[in-house]
């Protein structure tokens, strides 16, 4: 094989894995299926009866089905690409691969080709369900070999990107969010530049031909249009012709520059990405030492602890139980040195670092430390002291049930030593970099992405041509869909990142709860992607200002998106939970937040396509119920539940609802059917989450 042996593993293994069988599988299904429902939306609202009916039907449907595979096909690639990568880094597997005696060029094809098998498989696998549709007229095999060629050439670029992403970037949170705005970014930036954004000539030529020499879904158009074989008449597009042609040679050129990069560099990346030498810390000493005290006045009737060199026989005596017990360790934490009299041991030192938590007498928190930490400090000394003294364990006392959104007001001090707070999970997510160093990057680059949406929309705003069905109802559409396939993105890394770097195993064997695990999760998933939720929310807002929206729209509209962006949070934990492989979980995840708006999206067009009128929605059913039993599938495969069947089929029905409630103008629909929907189908994935957490994480069996 020429791309060395990790190619050559996963194309003798890819074979013999069931999925790879069941996939191919549902995909054609799922075209036959659209063709099928296609089929009677035109034959119930027309009749057809002449040649010409069937042929503009099979042009019709090709026309839908070719951009749809498009976009399946480069979504699927680029997420494949840098999820394998990333899925190396994060099970520290890659050092080992730069260890062997691969070259560079074997490492970086291997990975990008081997992630690619299974999707160009599915691609060449609807073939034949594309040529049935020369049965009907209008299109030729010559049409269906050039959108193919130009899939094929969209899903090697898109993968290039996302597997020079990956290898860039340390973690896969990094490795999926820098891929899904490069996508974005190179989708983009060919459709402003063909919509003459950026002028109406670029470089001698029209702004058309430069931007479908650049965006996907321009050539896959133009590569769609009959015309180009021996014989056969020229469309009016004349341009046409050389612009899929030129934009494979364009996408190879990108190809070659980006895995040229990637090959330069990927060793370089690799020891820049590697975790710093941690510098051990002094020893500290013990905050209860056992070592030579002296004499020292009572407190309450017992003896106190203070250092001068020699053991006194009131610590004996409290180790063995005469005079000691945990109530009058108690007694003494919560004793102070203005309330007992006693002064500061001789020798302690002043300020933060210093063990000042050892007063003579009593073991109280220091008067420079923060309130915050006052509590902890004190539950520390005691625990230390029932263990040095063979007591039983501290019961709990007041301070023990501080809850820990006190610590998020309360942070301990810059030059103190970190605390952790009572939800541990939520401190790492949020005082951490759990998801790896120069996260500006991204989100600077969304930044970049937001700021050109936003310039458009308040362009158009002041042209009086904004409108929802227009140019600027997509491009908010494209953005919030963008932030919600981010936020997903992020919930699901931070699971498969656990599961991976071996530490959820560590977790899960602590004290730590699942209301605390899972929330902590949750609310950190907010705290690092709080861009892509709150410049949204800023964009609706000023939308409003400007008197785009009226107040009860802006209700509709803001709490719409809080209800999804949880949804896509929780349902990120939910796959990151219940599937042990992290290819598997991410494809699971951002394939459902796709299928919901993507896919619903595409049945409404060809519902509008083919028929004219909503009233025709019948046919969409038994399309509804095969996403919805597929989803079912996909997230009730570990812990099945009544709930989560139940949204399964609703969320799919829920959005093409919606949206056609949308098209008709009734946002009041748009709003209940969303919350309502969503809100469900978040609560039937969190509350097995916390209940059932063993059996969410694979600890157990429903049976057991």
């Amino acid at each position: 094989m020429p791309f060395g042996p990790i190619f050559n593993r996963e194309f003798v293994l890819m074979p013999r894995r069931p999925r790879f069988y069941v996939l191919r599988a549902a995909y054609c299904l799922g075209l036959v299926i659209l063709i099928a429902t296609a089929w009677l939306i035109l034959t119930g609202t027309q009749v057809v009866d002449t040649v010409g009916a069937l042929a503009r039907f099979g042009a019709s449907m090709f026309h839908i089905l070719a951009p749809l595979q498009l976009v399946i096909a480069v979504f699927f690639s680029a997420l494949a690409a840098a999820s394998s990568v990333a899925q190396e880094k994060d099970r520290q597997t890659l050092d080992l691969l730069l260890m062997t005696r691969l070259s560079n060029a074997e490492l970086v094809l291997g990975k990008l080709f081997s992630s690619q098998i299974m999707v160009v498989v599915i691609v060449l696998s609807g073939l034949p369900i594309f040529a049935l549709l020369t049965l009907f007229g209008g299109v030729s095999f010559g049409q269906i070999v050039r959108t193919t060629a130009v899939t094929l050439a969209s899903m090697l670029v898109a993968a290039s990107i996302g597997s020079t992403v990956a290898f860039w970037r340390e973690k896969t949170f990094q490795a999926l969010a820098g891929t899904v705005l490069a996508l974005v970014v190179w989708v983009g930036l060919g459709e402003a530049v063909a919509a003459g954004l950026l002028g109406r000539e670029i470089f001698g030529l029209p702004a058309g031909q430069v931007g479908a020499l650049i965006s996907p879904w321009k050539a896959v158009v133009a590569a769609s249009y009959p015309g180009f074989g021996p014989g056969e008449l020229e469309p009016q597009s004349g341009w046409a012709t050389g612009t899929w042609v030129g934009f494979l040679a364009v996408s190879f050129v990108l190809v070659a520059f980006l895995n040229g990069v990637a090959i330069a560099n990927v060793r370089r990346w690799a020891k820049a990405n590697e975790p710093r030498p941690v510098i051990p810390e002094q020893e500290r000493p013990s905050r209860l030492t056992q070592s030579a005290v002296h004499e020292a006045p009572s407190v309450g009737g017992q003896k106190a602890l203070a250092g001068d060199g020699t053991r006194p026989a009131s610590f004996v005596a409290l180790g063995e139980g005469a005079q000691g017990s945990v109530s009058t360790l108690i007694s003494l934490a919560d004793a102070t040195p203005a309330s007992s009299g006693l002064e500061q041991a001789p020798g302690m030192a002043e300020g933060p670092s210093a063990p000042n938590e050892i007063l003579t007498g009593c073991l109280v928190t220091p008067p420079q430390k923060s309130q915050q930490t006052a509590w902890r400090y004190r539950r520390a000394l005691l625990e230390e002291a029932a263990s040095a003294t063979g007591a039983e364990s501290v019961p709990p006392t007041t301070s023990d049930y501080r809850p820990w959104w006190l610590d998020l007001v309360f942070a301990p001090r810059k030059h103190t030593v970190r605390q952790v707070w009572s939800n541990p999970i939520l401190w790492r997510e949020m005082c951490t970099r759990a998801y790896g160093r120069r996260m500006i990057v991204l989100r600077l680059g969304y930044v970049l992405i937001f700021a050109a949406i936003a310039l458009l929309v308040h362009a158009m705003l002041r042209a009086g041509v904004l409108a929802a069905e227009g140019l600027g109802g997509l491009a908010l559409a494209a953005l919030f869909l963008l932030s919600l396939v981010l936020v997903n993105a992020q919930a699901v890394s931070s699971l498969i990142s656990e599961r991976d770097g071996r530490t959820l195993d560590l977790l899960l064997v602590t004290d730590i709860t699942p209301r605390e695990f899972v929330f902590g999760k949750m609310f950190g998933t907010f705290f690092n992607s709080k861009e892509m939720i709150l410049l949204p929310l800023a964009l609706c807002v000023y939308l409003w200002w400007q008197g785009a929206l009226v107040g009860l729209e802006l209700f509709y509209l803001l709490v719409g998106l809080c209800v999804l962006f949880v949804f896509a949070a929780m349902l990120g934990l939910h796959v990151g939970m219940i599937y042990e492989s992290s290819r598997h979980a991410i494809a699971v995840s951002l394939g459902t937040i796709f299928f919901l708006f993507v896919g619903v999206a595409t049945c409404i067009w060809m519902m509008v396509a083919f028929s004219g009128r909503f009233e025709a929605q019948l046919p969409f059913l038994g399309l509804i119920v095969f996403g919805g039993a597929a989803l079912y599938l996909a997230l009730g495969v570990r812990n099945p539940s009544t709930a989560l069947g139940i949204a399964s089929f609703a969320c799919p029905l829920m959005t093409f609802y919606a949206i056609t409630s949308f098209f008709l103008q009734q946002p009041h629909l748009v709003f209940v059917t969303i919350v309502g929907g969503y809100g469900f189908a978040t609560a039937a994935m969190l509350i097995p989450a916390i209940d059932e957490f063993d059996v969410a994480t694979g600890r157990t069996t429903v049976e057991e």
